[in-house]
């Protein structure tokens, strides 16, 4: 059927109340994304990444339902790296990543980078 508000209301309050629990099925690597990018032009290209988003739905200061927030996590091995300078390219790469761009609108976007041991 057709997505409209007031089919996806009920979701968003089943989703407040904890009634309802979305299901990640897999985190994808992210060898080729822009953190990558980062990180290679450095001179530290990564041995792995794996990057997931939690996504809040709600209402919006205007009572429409919205993307309130989207915490982004990522983990990566990179040989010569620090956590401090991971996590400089992780922010680096948020600023000038095309998909936060696009979702200008939404309320906040974190990203949560850490660093694993190889």
């Amino acid at each position: 059927g057709e997505v409209t508000r007031a089919r996806l209301e009920p979701l968003v309050d089943a989703l407040a109340k904890g009634e309802l629990a979305p299901i990640i099925q897999e985190r994808i690597p992210l060898a080729e994304a822009e953190r990558a990018h980062e990180l290679s032009k450095a001179g530290t290209p990564p041995t792995s990444l794996a990057a997931s988003a939690e996504v809040t739905l709600d209402k919006n200061a205007a009572g429409q339902l919205a993307i309130v927030k989207i915490a982004i996590s990522v983990d990566g091995v990179v040989p010569g790296v620090d956590q401090a300078a991971f996590a400089e390219a992780a922010a680096t790469a948020k600023a000038g990543c095309i998909i936060s761009r696009a979702l200008a609108g939404v309320e906040e976007i974190t990203v949560e980078a850490t660093l694993l041991d190889a």
